[in-house]
């Protein structure tokens, strides 16, 4: 594989969940499409596209694990407010850490996802 496609697969595993937001949400998808086009013939694509994997399934466990943390408490008027700011603003920060990340793979400086699970290895 030349480092040029390299390079752009390596982006592309971090600008996918972005992308993939305009697309219909399924941000576990670019990552995951990454690995298997690429995982096999490069070992940075693939621990690229394996860490934007894991940090995508950490966010969604995050965001379901809020919305029923949050759902017994609609009960009451703050319920109702976090059941849909939480999720949001768990979601909103992924896209921003996503960002973050493939800016500074683009520029060929290591990053490492903060907050997640390796749940894939």
């Amino acid at each position: 594989m030349s480092p040029e496609l390299e390079r752009q697969l390596v982006c592309a595993a971090h600008w996918s969940p972005i992308a993939s937001v305009l697309l219909g949400g399924m941000t576990f998808f670019g990552p995951l499409i990454v690995l298997l086009v690429g995982g096999g013939r490069s070992r940075a694509v693939r621990d690229h596209a394996i860490d934007a994997l894991n940090f995508q399934i950490t966010a969604w466990l995050a965001i379901v694990a809020s919305v029923l943390i949050s759902l017994p408490l609609m009960i009451v008027v703050i319920g109702f407010i976090t059941v849909w700011l939480a999720p949001t603003l768990i979601g909103l920060g992924a896209l921003v850490v996503h960002g973050i990340a493939a800016v500074k793979v683009a520029a060929g400086e290591p990053y490492r996802y903060p907050f997640t699970w390796q749940l894939i290895k």
